[in-house]
């Protein structure tokens, strides 16, 4: 949340899937509306798999939007015209650096219109070549080096809160299971597979399976904890929708780690602790750590095998 003392403006990430809606709102009125872009080039097959963020007023609607390619190049920024020269489109462009710098990426760049030019310049971006047309709009190309922003990205984008007791890390489970849209990753070693035995939080997880084509679930348990159950909840649940579930065992090659849960951009995290598994932490917006355990949920899988529990049931 960015907040400035003439004008509170929230800016949260977006997925194309969920806010569809809203970003479509806002750009058409903007670069259709008032622009006169065509509106067949307004939407593009870039913005399924790109990042989007939404700016909200004090009110709680969206009134400002912008996206980042997979490639680094940012487009699509629009703020609603009553809402202008309050600080929105730089509190986006703050946001877009911070968030590119921890996922990693080195470099921006974008098509800026003219008339912007000395926006993005505030920021670092440097213009690079002739102007050009597009969309019936002067333009010009210009890219930043993400260096300088490197130290404030995690520091800046990141939110964790402590969950303290095993209550608390189902309601957050939940919570997540609600708002992911893409994938999650999993290992959960001896005890954790308790987590899943709550009916809302495995309706939850249903719900995530279901709600999009390419939605993938991915756990890894313990096979000792699996096996000493008379099968578990969330084995039916996959039996039934394991073209978006999957669930392995581990091995004795399997090496050891900590249980942890990776969300789109959100990970939760526990230590081992056979005495008290009850307490965790939860990480929003730190993509650098999302990164980190996905190489590792990875190394893990590819040590871990299947079980003939968690083989598909034909309804």
């Amino acid at each position: 949340m960015n907040d400035l003392d003439f004008y509170s403006i929230k800016i949260s990430p977006a997925s194309w899937e969920k806010d569809s809606e809203q970003l479509k709102r806002i750009r058409f009125t903007v670069f259709v509306d008032e622009q006169q872009v065509p509106s067949e080039i307004e939407i593009d097959e870039h913005d399924a798999d790109s990042h989007h963020w939404l700016a909200y007023s004090p009110e709680g609607e969206a009134i400002g939007t912008a996206r980042l390619e997979s490639n680094g190049k940012v487009g699509r920024m629009a703020v609603m015209k009553s809402h202008r020269g309050k600080g929105i489109g730089a509190a986006l462009m703050r946001r877009i650096i911070l968030d590119a710098s921890a996922m990693g990426m080195t470099n921006l760049h974008l098509h800026a219109q003219c008339h912007a030019r000395d926006f993005y310049q505030q920021f670092g971006f440097e213009p690079h070549g002739d102007i050009f047309d597009e969309a019936g709009i002067d333009h010009i190309e210009m890219a930043i080096d993400l260096g300088s922003y490197r130290h404030l990205a995690d520091k800046d984008s990141s939110v964790r809160t402590t969950l303290e007791t095993p209550n608390r890390i189902a309601e957050e489970l939940g919570t997540r299971f609600e708002e992911v849209n893409r994938q999650v990753m999993g290992y959960l070693p001896s005890l954790h597979l308790e987590y899943l035995r709550d009916s809302s939080l495995l309706e939850n997880i249903a719900q995530f399976c279901l709600r999009h084509p390419h939605c993938k679930l991915q756990l890894l348990v313990d096979k000792t904890d699996l096996e000493r159950r008379s099968t578990p909840a969330i084995i039916s649940l996959q039996q039934k929708l394991s073209e978006h579930c999957e669930i392995r065992v581990t091995t004795k090659d399997t090496p050891e780690s900590d249980f942890f849960i990776v969300f789109d951009e959100a990970t939760l995290f526990s230590p081992i602790n056979e005495n008290d598994y009850g307490s965790g932490v939860l990480t929003l917006n730190y993509r650098a750590r999302c990164r980190t355990l996905t190489d590792q949920f990875r190394s893990l899988w590819n040590n871990s095998v299947q079980h003939p529990a968690t083989r598909h049931v034909p309804l």
